[in-house]
């Protein structure tokens, strides 16, 4: 086998190890939603709810992360879907008996829906609207009588409202994940990586995961995600957000510190070591119990080891002026205000072209299986508005999870009726057989967005085959039904999605990433002009749009424009992945700069401290003009003009006797060599793709 065929092969491993991995918090998640289905079947069964199906889907929707995320979407499912069973009853009113007007108003209320789920912030809300409206329609073809139609949906009413309120019950009551809780969590999570990272540099063994740099994003965003569900949830909470704030920037410093402290070549003295393994542990045990941190008693390190291994000075540092409460981050940047709607819903086409591509998928589907007369595959409609996303990537990777998550959950289904459901006589039986396929699909559910989404699908195609019924049934046709509608309403989403008004995300990511280099420019020339530790504020948002480049290019790659263009587009998804990971590269020094000057304040001379800041503003506008080309032609493989490849204004005073000014020399050449290299790269690249565009 060859190298690259191994390395193709054990892709999907790793994707794999990774996604399914049990995170902190994740079978607390998984066992809540459990429990809840679990109540659900049993009240459905035995008082003959119908639609369990949707009421299970409803489960999945609302159990979140965390009590306040659980509320909030419960409260905004509450008011769609009571608005949606409204809209219709009034549909069923007035347009009964008259098929015609009864197609156009469903067509404009979807399209009114579709337009406020991409151009308003209250857009899960209308997406519910939506699929409850969609829902229903199936209603008027199957059933001939008003009084009945009108029972159905009063009956949907209730099948999707009494799940929600067990939901919040079992998730307020039953293993309640509370925000702070898991912020505590989290941050014993990454402290453990820094202490991991101490133990190793001294020789010592430790079972803390080693720090990679692809985590340092993602913990970034996980801090900043559970401060803001901490904040919402307790306003006396709240009221000390400047400590949180530094707490959070400390956190991200010694991470960086510690990927730094990976690297070293050298051994630090063991007594350093201990200093600050101590010091992180009594960080981690006032984080848990709330009470002032403090280094008394604790040597700092020896000075010999602060200038041969700045982490080690750094690192300290931080933690010292954690202790001293001489930490202080910036003010969170305030949230911008405004209504509902979004600044551009009345001037950006995207909106109204997106509603339209939906809408014209889902009417297409209808009319054929009306046309066809097979309303076993009514969900068809469904796929259609399911599958929709803002993007050709987003839309790729739901198309995806629902065709693996329908077989997997059609494939279980199909086993069970055929080999297990005629066994059956009670409802304990029809627990042991759904609870374990529940436990899987709520497990997956609770994972990233790159998979959760396959075990919802797994659920609610098992559950329409296996509990759509209030008796066993071996009739496989609903099985069959189910799949077939999925497959076309996937290929014709597809297809109206790739041919009318294409959503590509490919050239948005170049301005992206340039907004991304213009925050650690900034965060470049705040090390110079910022207090200590001010600048990690600008660091966490850094981190944080780095996070969101990732995701964004992981959806590029799946995009069906860019697939199909080989020649051109490969070559721009490996610029894309070599500019992040050069970006990446920059964040890190940028942040170790930070850190060796904040260690070393007050021990260089003015004209020393001159020089440095003055490199730093010259490195910052350098970046930042990059940044502003990059973002002006939208063009990944954007070239710098070639005096900015011009180094002589780099050199700066030598002063050999000098410990502090020496590391942050040593400093300032790693970062403007990692300037040199991208904007060096972006030349060589840019002409690379010229000569193999005129050789074409």
């Amino acid at each position: 086998m060859s190298a690259a065929a191994a390395s193709g092969s054990a892709a999907p491993a790793r994707f794999l190890a990774t996604e399914l991995r049990a995170y902190p918090g994740r079978w607390n998640i998984a066992l809540r939603c459990l429990l809840s289905c679990a109540i659900v079947i049993v009240v459905s069964q035995a008082l003959q709810v119908p639609f369990l199906a949707v009421s299970l889907f409803i489960v999945f929707f609302a159990t979140q992360a965390n009590i306040v995320m659980t509320r909030l979407v419960g409260l905004l499912m509450f008011l769609g879907i009571t608005l949606a069973v409204g809209a219709t009853l009034l549909l069923a009113k007035f347009t009964f008996g008259y098929p015609a007007w009864r197609i156009v108003t469903v067509a404009m209320l979807l399209f009114g829906c579709l337009f406020l789920m991409r151009a308003s912030k209250l857009g899960p809300m209308f997406y519910i609207v939506a699929l409850v409206i969609t829902a229903v329609q199936g209603y008027f073809d199957l059933i001939p009588i008003a009084e009945l139609v009108v029972r159905a949906i009063l009956w949907a009413w209730v099948a999707a409202i009494y799940p929600l309120m067990v939901c919040l019950l079992i998730n307020s009551l039953f293993l309640p994940a509370e925000p702070l809780l898991q912020l505590k969590a989290e941050a014993h999570r990454q402290l453990m990586q820094v202490d991991g990272a101490l133990a190793r540099a001294a020789g010592e063994h430790s079972d803390a995961p080693a720090l990679d740099r692809d985590d340092l994003p993602r913990g970034v965003l996980a801090v900043q995600k559970l401060l803001r569900f901490a904040w919402m949830r307790d306003k006396a909470f709240q009221g000390d957000r400047g400590r949180h704030l530094a707490l959070a920037a400390a956190l991200s410093s010694l991470r960086e510190q510690a990927l730094h402290l990976q690297a070293a070549d050298r051994q630090p003295a063991a007594a350093s070591i201990d200093a600050l393994r101590a010091a992180v542990g009594r960080l981690d045990e006032g984080i848990r119990t709330e009470t002032r941190f403090d280094l008394d008693g604790l040597a700092a390190p020896e000075e010999g080891a602060d200038t041969i291994h700045s982490p080690i000075a750094v690192t300290w540092h931080t933690l010292r002026a954690l202790a001293d409460g001489s930490a202080e981050a910036a003010p969170a940047a305030a949230e911008a205000k405004g209504g509902l709607l979004a600044a551009d819903a009345g001037t950006n086409p995207v909106y109204t072209q997106f509603a339209l591509k939906t809408l014209l998928a889902m009417m297409l589907c209808y009319l054929f299986y009306v046309g066809v007369d097979w309303n076993g595959i009514h969900t068809v409609m469904m796929t259609c508005l399911i599958v929709a996303q803002p993007s050709l990537g987003a839309s790729s990777r739901k198309i995806q999870l629902r065709v693996i998550g329908a077989l997997i959950g059609g494939g279980l289904a199909l086993f069970l009726t055929v080999f297990v459901i005629p066994e059956l006589d009670s409802i304990v039986g029809l627990l042991l057989i759904s609870l374990p396929v529940l436990a899987i699909s709520a497990y997956l559910s609770a994972g990233s967005e790159r998979i959760s989404y396959a075990g919802m699908q797994i659920m609610f195609t098992f559950s329409l085959a296996i509990l759509g019924d209030f008796s066993a049934s071996s009739d496989l046709t609903g099985i069959r039904d189910r799949l077939v509608g999925i497959g076309i309403g996937i290929a014709v989403s597809y297809t109206i999605h790739t041919v009318l008004w294409p959503e590509s995300e490919g050239k948005p990511l170049a301005q992206q990433i340039a907004g991304l280099l213009k925050s650690i420019a900034r965060l470049i020339r705040e090390s110079s002009e910022s207090a200590p530790l001010a600048a990690s504020a600008v660091s966490s948002q850094a981190w944080a749009a780095l996070g969101n480049c990732e995701e964004t290019l992981s959806r590029v790659a799946l995009e069906p424009n860019w697939q199909q263009n080989d020649g051109e587009n490969e070559g721009a998804t490996l610029r894309l992945q070599n500019l992040l990971a050069d970006s990446r590269e920059i964040l890190i020094e940028a942040g170790a700069l930070r850190g060796t000057l904040d260690a070393h304040a007050g021990r260089m001379q003015p004209a020393q401290q001159g020089a440095v800041a003055a490199a730093q503003i010259q490195i910052a506008d350098r970046l930042q003009r990059y940044a502003d080309g990059l973002a002006a032609s939208g063009d990944v493989f954007y070239a710098p003009p070639p005096d900015e490849l011009d180094t002589a204004w780099r050199t700066l005073p030598i002063a050999t006797t000098d410990d502090a000014y020496a590391a942050a020399r040593r400093s300032l050449r790693r970062l403007v060599e990692r300037v040199d290299y991208v904007l060096t790269s972006a030349q060589t690249e840019a002409g690379e793709t010229q000569r193999n565009v005129a050789f074409t």
